[in-house]
């Protein structure tokens, strides 16, 4: 018999906060999402400190105006991610579908599945990324987790995220073993390509113009394995997301880890272009330079 598992008080309350998220209808997350979104925005907090910077980096040409309205709009847009984990924690497949309003290149995916070809897909921080998580849940995919800080969540985000199929495996050598297998298997693997990795994990290449070092583990799946390598995202539309998997082009395929790099960070640059507010800006997506580089982050710079 197995000893039951006994839950702390952190955990609880915040499962109850996601219990208390998936009562709301999408229209009503969406709308207390603006209001913290400005919140944030409005009390100068770090993240939104961070995506100025990010923005007046990657937008130099927009006016301070036009810049304010884009910080503004993407920290709502960031907002609205916890409003939307409580659906994908506690709504039935059935109603979630209904906000899948759009999807396009599910084909490439079952058919490489069906010959056997196993699928690296790439999911930038775009729109609700987690909503792949149901969206490919039945192809029964895995991805690699990396346990948030606060302790009490990893429970109740490994449920929100395995219960549609996924399965997922540590950022350690195993699971990066695990994630080579699945693939030669023919499976399918998600990976998150736009965090930034320690150095050793990575080039420098150009994304919107400034260095990002930028992670080179899909390369090295790539060159070991060959599978179908597609672009994924779920963009938030009026009605729910409109979700892609996208082919990218064949410079994804360069032999040298740099060339990789710049392939990759273009082809994120590419749909992050189409509505810049919904990319993660507040993330320090250039927090590691170049020994000599500019500390951009710095509170004093």
């Amino acid at each position: 018999m197995r000893p039951k598992r006994f839950i702390g008080a952190r955990e609880a309350q915040l499962a109850g906060l996601f219990c208390a998220l998936g009562w709301l209808p999408q229209a009503a997350g969406r709308l207390l999402a603006k209001l913290v979104g400005r919140a944030l925005d409005w009390l100068g907090t770090d993240a939104a400190r961070v995506t100025r910077i990010n923005l007046a980096r990657c937008f130099p040409d927009l006016g301070e105006a036009e810049l304010q309205a884009l910080a503004r709009s993407s920290l709502e847009h960031t907002a609205s991610l916890l409003f939307e984990s409580g659906p994908l924690a506690r709504w039935p497949a059935r109603r979630l579908a209904r906000l899948n309003v759009s999807e396009t290149g599910r084909e490439a995916i079952a058919e490489a599945l069906n010959d056997g070809r196993g699928v690296l897909m790439l999911v930038p921080h775009f729109g609700n990324w987690e909503f792949l998580c149901f969206a490919l849940g039945d192809f029964g995919f895995v991805a690699l987790y990396d346990p948030p800080r606060i302790q009490a969540l990893d429970a109740i985000l490994r449920r929100k995220r395995e219960r549609f199929g996924a399965r997922l495996v540590p950022a350690s050598p195993s699971g990066l073993r695990t994630l080579c297998k699945a693939l030669q298997r023919g499976g399918l693997v998600c990976l998150l390509p736009d965090q930034v990795p320690h150095r050793r994990g990575g080039e420098f290449a150009p994304f919107f113009g400034q260095l990002a070092l930028t992670m080179t583990l899909p390369h090295r799946l790539l060159r070991r394995t060959r599978p179908l390598v597609l672009l994924g995202s779920a963009r938030r539309v009026r009605n729910g997301f409109a979700v892609a998997y996208e082919p990218l082009t064949e410079d994804i395929h360069a032999e040298e880890p740099q060339a990789f790099a710049a392939a990759l960070n273009r082809a994120i640059e590419d749909l992050v272009r189409r509505d810049p507010a919904q990319y993660q800006w507040e993330y320090k997506r250039f927090k590691r330079q170049p020994p000599g580089g500019p500390t951009i982050y710095s509170k004093l710079a």
